[in-house]
């Protein structure tokens, strides 16, 4: 098997178990780390950005490491607070707690 099926593999692993466990994730006092990031592409070193696409995601931040953390991740059309909170209700239940970069 060579390196590019492996890395194929395990991406195609790693997406379902995602997609898989798509339900709401934390309790009380449960923390979560979430950012934002925009993925894109460039053509030939042009400055214009083609296929831009924001990603968000969050991860269980659990102060017993031996226990499995919990993650989330989904497409956003973009990263203004507005849309940002409106895309983490229906993955953090409420009450946990929700550390990110300080959205504007």
């Amino acid at each position: 098997m060579t390196q590019g099926k492996i890395y194929k593999r395990f991406r195609y692993v790693a997406a379902k178990c995602i997609f898989d466990h798509q339900d709401q994730k934390g309790a009380d006092s449960i923390i979560f780390k979430v950012d934002e990031v925009l993925f894109g592409r460039q053509m030939n070193w042009i400055a214009d950005q083609i296929n831009e696409q924001w990603v968000l995601g969050g991860i269980e931040k659990d102060p017993f490491p031996e226990q499995n953390r919990k993650m989330f991740f989904c497409k956003i059309p973009n990263g203004n607070a507005e849309t940002l909170i409106a895309a983490v209700e229906p993955w953090i239940k409420p009450g946990s707690i929700i550390y990110t970069n300080m959205w504007r």
